[in-house]
């Protein structure tokens, strides 16, 4: 006498362990790919702001700002949409993330608030 799960298993049939392989082949190459996509996306705002300028210096238009809190001071690295123009880097003596908004606001002419939205931080050990 069979136990009652393996008739239930016998039932199913060959289809159904040569598709359960498959599926779960294809479960892991889109998973992968999902994964893949999330993680190299770009984390980057879309958000622009222009700077001020003089008349006779060009408009810069700020894309984001990545800053790097090291011991004792921090980089910050300013991503812009200008060409010739696509970088600008700069070494403050501050590792405390509101000395550091409102040393960046003050350099780029923006308000706080918008160094915010467009800054992301990391800190090096």
């Amino acid at each position: 006498m069979q136990p009652r799960s393996l008739k239930f298993i016998r039932s199913l049939g060959l289809r159904f362990w040569l598709l359960l392989p498959v599926l779960s082949g294809l479960a892991w190459m889109v998973s992968g790919w999902a994964t893949d996509w999330i993680l190299t996306r770009s984390s980057v705002s879309d958000k622009a702001f222009i700077l001020e300028s003089a008349s006779d210096s060009p408009v810069i238009l700020v894309r984001s700002v990545e800053v790097v809190i090291q011991e004792q001071f921090s980089i910050v690295t300013v991503f812009t949409r200008n060409q010739p123009l696509s970088r600008l880097e700069f070494r403050f003596p501050y590792t405390e993330r509101d000395q550091l908004e409102k040393a960046i606001a003050q350099v780029l002419g923006l308000s706080r608030s918008q160094v915010n939205q467009v800054t992301r931080y990391n800190r090096l050990k």
